[in-house]
């Protein structure tokens, strides 16, 4: 035979009323669930991907990790150049404006074997940049991850500038690495750098444009890719300004080889349009 309860400890039926009225730990889940819906929507409104607020982990590519690489140059072998640049920075302690780069930026106080490096590039060195206590320190076929592994090395130590130039990225390109790739490890380099000199302020160069293949003037696609995505993740960072050198080394919609001879590197009138770009930084963040 089934056992009746007695009355008093019967389960009551829930009324509506009953029901209608959620429960100590319901209103605390909605004030819970309704706090973190503002969070995010204030998070999105004043913190924005690539802006400010804290930076969101790179993905562990080649391109965002510190790597040496085989090279014979000028100066011997990579370590030796390294080396080689350490001195130049040693040597320049009280430098104010620091470009660090590849190519390009060995290009500019013409450390190098192309005609433009030995008849035109001193002269704007000396005329444009070095009243500025300018320190150019690059290295031909750089990529990002060789930045990195030269500011691990320390090659900044000892230095303190006002403003530095960072100028890497289309060695990636030309290597291989996808436009996201090339993006993060520019992006990395920025970080770095950013560590090392936290008293500087970054100008970020983005890349110029060039062309995919050797002797063709058209604009490769993937340089502006690249620059779309610095665009949306690295302008707006604390003490860095994002840039923009494209028109200045177009023609007509190509590759002006006027300033940029061989589709890449600058002479001396592609030097003045680069120090044109960089003009605003420059008058803001260095001293006279």
């Amino acid at each position: 035979m089934q056992e009746v309860l007695p009355t008093t400890q019967r389960e009551k039926p829930k009324s509506a009323e009953d029901t209608a009225h959620p429960t100590g730990v319901s209103v605390a889940v909605l004030y819970l669930c309704g706090a973190l819906l503002l969070f995010s929507i204030f998070q999105h409104a004043f913190f924005p991907p690539g802006r400010t607020g804290p930076a969101k982990p790179l993905p562990a590519l080649v391109s965002t990790l510190p790597a040496d690489r085989s090279y014979s140059g000028p100066e011997g072998d990579y370590a030796s150049t390294l080396a080689a640049l350490k001195r130049d920075a040693q040597a320049a302690p009280g430098t104010q404006l620091l470009f660090l780069g590849d190519s390009l930026t060995e290009s500019l106080r013409g450390d190098c074997t192309r005609p433009e490096c030995v008849e035109e590039l001193p002269s704007v060195w000396k005329e444009v940049f070095a009243p500025h206590q300018a320190l150019a320190l690059g290295v031909p076929g750089d990529r990002t991850e060789n930045l990195l592994y030269r500011l691990a090395q320390g090659e900044t130590s000892g230095l303190a500038p006002a403003l530095t130039v960072v100028e890497i990225g289309t060695n990636n390109l030309a290597f291989g690495h996808s436009a996201e790739a090339t993006a993060f490890g520019i992006e990395a380099v920025v970080r770095a750098v950013k560590e090392k000199l936290p008293n500087t302020h970054v100008a970020l160069m983005l890349l110029f444009p060039r062309p995919k293949d050797k002797g063709d003037q058209t604009p490769w696609k993937e340089v502006d890719v690249v620059n779309e995505l610095l665009q949306e993740r690295v302008r707006g960072s604390p003490k860095v300004s994002v840039v923009d050198c494209t028109r200045p080394f177009l023609k007509d919609g190509l590759v002006d080889t006027s300033k940029l001879p061989d589709g890449i590197h600058p002479n001396g009138e592609g030097a003045r349009a680069w120090a044109k770009c960089l003009n605003r930084a420059m008058n803001k963040y260095l001293k006279d």
